[in-house]
C-alpha cells in the first residue's frame, strides 16, 4: 500500500501547475508537501458504493467518493495534471461531473522504485485533499487546437489538442520518444524553440518534427599503448551523437585483431599480447582505422 507521506500545514503556493507534471516539470521538489493552486477541472466524481455493487456486488456503507479530474492552467479538453482524490460529498449514485474553476489542495509523495515497474514518470503520485469551487465565467468563443508529430511515434507533444478559449495563450512542448530529437516546428507554429507558444485566435494546426538520434564519432582511449610480454591493456570506447550526448559502448563495441598470432582483444576491449618474435619484449596497440606496429597490426571494427 502506497503511504502518504504529507503533512496538511506544510503547504506550498504553486503558479504554474506544468511545474507538478512529471514530463515538463520537477515534481520531486513537492515530494512530502501540500500544494495549493488555482485550475480550471474537467472529471468525474463517482460513488465508490457505486463502483462496487456493479463490479463486486457488495455494499459499502459510508458515503465515500472517488473523484478523478484532470487539471489545467488554462480551459482546454484534456489536462496539465491529472489527480485522483476520496471525499465525502453528498451526490447522486450516477456521480457528478466536475467543470469549473476551483482552488485545489493537493498532496503529492514519491512512489517507491519496487512500484513503479519500469513506467516512465511515475515516481510521484499526486492526491487530492480539498477544492473550492471559484467563480467562473465560460467564453463564448473557443477554438480548436489540433497537434501532431513527424514521423509518427518519434514523441508527443503537450497538450495533445483540444477546444481552448479564444485568446487562450498555450503554452506548447515537443516531448522525443527514445531515440529521437525534436527537430522544429511547422503549421500554425515555426522555428526550433521548445517549449514554446501559441495564441489562440483561430483554429491552429501544430506538427512538431523530430530526428532520430544517430551516431557521430567513437573516440578510443588509449589512442597508442606498449604492452610487456604477459600484461594486458585496456581499451574503451566512447561514442558521441547527434544530440550531443556520449556514451560508454566498451561493451558493446565489435573489438578484433587483424592478426591474432600477435595480438587479440577481447569483446570487452582489452589487448593481450600473445606472441615474443625477434627477441622484442613489447607489442604497440593503437587505433584510427587501424592498429599497427611495424609489422603486426591490430584493427577496431565499429
Amino acid at each position: 500500500m502506497l503511504i502518504v507521506d504529507t503533512l496538511v500545514e506544510n503547504i506550498v503556493q504553486v503558479a504554474n501547475i506544468s511545474e507538478l507534471n512529471p514530463v515538463t516539470g520537477d515534481p520531486s521538489q513537492y515530494w512530502g508537501k501540500v500544494v495549493e493552486f488555482d485550475g480550471y477541472a474537467l472529471g468525474y466524481n463517482l460513488p465508490l458504493k457505486t463502483v462496487a455493487s456493479a463490479i463486486a456486488q457488495t455494499e459499502i456503507p459510508v458515503n465515500v467518493n472517488l473523484l478523478a479530474v484532470g487539471i489545467a492552467d488554462s480551459l482546454s479538453v484534456g489536462s496539465q495534471l491529472g489527480i485522483i482524490g476520496l471525499n465525502n460529498d453528498l451526490i447522486d449514485e450516477q456521480g457528478e461531473i466536475i467543470c469549473g474553476k476551483y482552488e485545489f489542495k493537493v498532496a503529492v509523495t514519491h512512489v517507491p522504485e519496487e512500484l513503479m515497474s519500469g513506467v516512465p514518470y511515475a515516481d510521484t503520485a499526486f492526491f487530492l485533499l480539498s477544492k473550492e469551487e471559484l467563480p467562473f465565467t465560460p467564453p463564448l468563443q473557443f477554438y480548436q487546437l489540433t497537434t501532431s508529430v513527424s514521423p509518427s511515434g518519434a514523441g508527443w507533444v503537450i497538450p495533445l489538442g483540444g477546444s481552448l478559449p479564444s485568446g487562450t495563450v498555450v503554452p506548447v512542448t515537443a516531448v522525443p520518444a527514445l531515440g529521437y530529437v525534436f527537430d522544429y516546428w511547422s503549421g500554425d507554429l515555426s522555428g526550433s524553440t521548445n517549449p514554446t507558444t501559441i495564441t489562440m485566435d483561430s483554429d491552429k494546426n501544430v506538427t512538431a518534427h523530430f530526428t532520430s538520434i544517430t551516431l557521430q564519432s567513437i573516440e578510443v582511449s588509449p589512442a597508442s599503448a606498449s604492452i610487456a610480454a604477459g600484461q594486458t591493456q585496456q581499451f574503451t570506447a566512447t561514442a558521441t551523437y547527434s544530440d550531443g550526448s556520449t556514451a560508454d559502448i566498451t561493451g558493446t563495441a565489435i573489438w578484433t585483431s587483424s592478426n591474432p598470432l600477435v595480438a587479440i582483444v577481447s569483446p570487452g576491449g582489452t589487448c593481450y599480447w600473445r606472441i615474443l618474435r625477434h627477441g622484442h619484449h613489447h607489442r604497440y596497440c593503437g587505433h584510427s582505422s587501424r592498429f599497427s606496429h611495424t609489422h603486426r597490426d591490430l584493427v577496431l571494427k565499429r
